[in-house]
């Protein structure tokens, strides 16, 4: 992270995304596919909302006001202690592929080997 105005670096910093970015999410709209009966809920947004996959640690599907879908899962990795690397992992929907199980599987696949790939 750098000073404003500034090239020096002033090391890391701890940034808490649990807290609240002043949006509430509490609108969650149905989202299907012309191609499938399958249906998911969205949590309907403006920003990513990242703080909330930290607080609530499980995947949350999302909706942007661009009609932009993904899902957001979060990853907590313990380094020895009380130090948690927290992170989240977001992958974006293709729009013409059915969100079905098999493609639910894949997003957990790809985020396990990510989550693993951390911890090397």
């Amino acid at each position: 992270f750098l000073n404003e105005g500034s090239h020096e670096s002033k090391g890391p910093r701890v940034v808490d995304l649990t807290k609240s970015a002043n949006e509430k999410y509490d609108v969650y709209v149905e989202v299907g596919w012309p191609t499938s009966s399958t249906t998911h809920l969205f949590l309907k947004c403006n920003a990513w909302p990242i703080h909330l996959v930290v607080k609530e640690d499980k995947h949350i599907k999302v909706l942007l006001k661009d009609g932009s879908q993904a899902i957001l899962f979060p990853i907590k990795i313990f380094y020895g202690g009380d130090q948690i690397l927290a992170a989240v992992f977001i992958c974006g929907i293709n729009p013409c592929s059915p969100l079905e199980d098999e493609y639910m599987k894949l997003f957990h696949l790809v985020m396990n080997h990510f989550s693993v790939a951390l911890t090397r």
